[in-house]
């Protein structure tokens, strides 16, 4: 009886440690560089930023010339959201929001469609992605300021 109790007990605390609750991954406001992780994204200058201010709903990128540009971004319901950031205890739900333009250029990577996703992990992160599966240009949160 007492090798049933405690095989029961075991089996218990190990579900345990493998169910747990959507997590939320949100995207911040505030001025971004991009990541170089492990290398930099080729052709895209470091000197780059893109400020994103979610208050307002835009994202302003300058790009190394000091050039501007303003986009609007649309926010999306947490239904919308893509998962990811697996691990063997369940997933995070990434915010996204779309950018209210047909493509955008960043280095040597066009990106049609683009949307912004809460990156994996503790960094202040987010990708420029244009759907769930494809491959991003990634930036790291470098200051909290949400315009130039």
């Amino acid at each position: 009886m007492k090798i049933i109790l405690l095989s029961a007990l075991l089996f218990v605390s190990i579900l345990s440690g493998c169910i747990e609750e959507d997590k939320q991954t949100l995207l911040g406001s505030g001025e971004y560089a991009p990541f170089s992780n492990p290398l930099p994204e080729p052709g895209l200058n470091q000197d780059v930023r893109l400020y994103l201010n979610l208050d307002s709903n835009i994202v302003v990128f300058i790009d190394d010339g000091g050039d501007e540009q303003t986009i609007a971004i649309i926010r999306t319901d947490d239904s919308e959201w893509i998962s990811g950031c697996h691990t063997m205890s369940g997933s995070n739900n990434q915010e996204i929001a779309y950018l209210d333009m047909d493509s955008i250029k960043l280095g040597e990577k066009e990106i049609f469609d683009p949307v912004i996703v809460a990156d994996c992990g503790n960094r202040d992160t987010i990708r420029i992605q244009q759907d769930e599966f494809s491959e991003g240009v990634e930036f790291i949160l470098v200051d909290n300021k949400v315009s130039p």
